[in-house]
């Protein structure tokens, strides 16, 4: 194993942490959308299930109270692997199955000329 100077080593960490910097604000930079697109999707799954206006807005609603809800009112960070462990095992709600879904592919994205629908 080559042993790397320690101007490398250094280079090598400055190289990865850009990266991990430049792979952290791409996904963060569409949050904003995923939550908007998932938030709907949940919204017209319930009106395709006969949940009205005033349901669909009470709900949304509390979807947003607890967006906005601060450390203070939970004693903690609002934490989404929290939630999910809670739903898993209060409720039985099995999560893998979302990881398992297909996405566009970059030839997709890139046909929409590289923009977000």
């Amino acid at each position: 194993m080559k042993v790397l100077s320690k101007k490398s080593q250094i280079m090598r960490r400055r190289n990865y942490d850009d990266h991990e910097r430049l792979v952290y604000e791409d996904v963060t930079r569409n949050v904003n959308y995923i939550i908007v697109q998932v938030v709907c999707m949940f919204l017209w799954a319930m009106s395709m299930h006969g949940y009205g206006a005033k349901r669909l807005n009470e709900v949304y609603g509390w979807f947003l109270d607890i967006m906005r809800m601060s450390e203070k009112v939970l004693g903690k960070k609002l934490d989404a692997d929290d939630m999910i462990a809670h739903m898993e095992k209060k409720y039985g709600i099995d999560f893998d199955q979302l990881r398992g879904m297909k996405y566009n592919s970059y030839e997709e994205y890139m046909s929409r000329g590289g923009k977000m629908k």
